[in-house]
């Protein structure tokens, strides 16, 4: 595994989530509805919802989940997280609003970063398909399409019961 906290990338810098980041992250993204929206994750209705995820993203670490935060110029913007398997880096991010434009710039130099260790040699994510913004991000980024899964994750802001169709985007090394 490789652990993603304590790295710079452009202006962003990760590190371990700590206890007081639960505020944070509570107030500007996961009990905001216009950020989790299409996330898997249901929305905080409390702020101890949120430090319960803190202490589990970095539990996670024990499992090949890693989570860290996401900060700019030492502000809490957002949440990285980097699942590892024999399929490659699956990877998540949360920011909070408004964001406009932070998840490519965060996004392409934390992928190429990845890639460029040995053992890494894909790297992917996924996104719904009705989440047309990001979906342009992972365009713009260059990112290959792979295809659209269907039924392939509940989301539990759009709808608790049915699991939504996705894109699967991918980047692997040259």
């Amino acid at each position: 595994m490789i652990d993603i906290r304590a790295k710079s990338f452009g202006p962003f810098v990760t590190r371990g989530l700590i206890r007081s980041d639960a505020v944070d992250l509570y107030h500007r993204i996961t009990g905001d509805p216009r950020v989790m929206r299409y996330m898997p994750n249901a929305i905080h209705t409390s702020l101890e919802e949120a430090r319960k995820a803190v202490v589990e993203w970095n539990m996670g670490a024990l499992l090949g989940v890693y989570g860290a935060a996401i900060t700019l110029h030492g502000e809490f913007v957002g949440v990285v997280t980097a699942e590892f398997s024999d399929r490659g880096v699956c990877i998540g991010l949360k920011f909070a609003q408004p964001s406009k434009g932070a998840g490519r710039l965060f996004g392409i130099p934390f992928t190429a970063w990845l890639l460029a260790h040995r053992d890494i040699h894909r790297v992917w994510a996924w996104s719904a398909v009705e989440n047309t913004k990001v979906n342009r991000v992972f365009e713009k980024s260059n990112a290959r399409l792979v295809g659209v899964a269907k039924k392939f994750a509940i989301l539990p802001n759009i709808n608790p019961n049915e699991p939504q169709d996705c894109c699967i985007w991918e980047k692997t090394r040259p």
